[in-house]
């Protein structure tokens, strides 16, 4: 287990999108949250497509990175913990 370092924290977004038993070569819609995708399925009829969006900078605890279609939509710092209480958002 690693032991989190004090200010080397960051906050960066990643879609992921992986789906197999797709028909080769062919193009598929996916909705999501987000968005909406258009993807071709590789010639074994799988799709595995991952956008990541980049870091701002350590430490910095801010919204997502500029260019991220992943918001804070389901993250929400607990208004009810004082700052800096760490812990897992409610």
């Amino acid at each position: 287990m690693v032991t989190p370092r004090a200010g080397l924290q960051l906050v960066f977004s990643r879609l992921r999108i992986r789906i197999l038993g797709l028909q080769p070569l062919a193009t598929y819609t996916i909705t999501h949250p987000y968005g909406v995708e258009t993807l071709i399925a590789n010639n074994q009829g799988a799709i595995n497509q991952t956008i990541d969006t980049g870091i701002l900078a350590p430490g910095f605890f801010g919204p997502v990175s500029p260019g991220s279609r992943v918001g804070d939509t389901y993250l929400k710092w607990d208004a009810a913990l004082p700052p800096g209480a760490g812990g897992l958002p409610r």
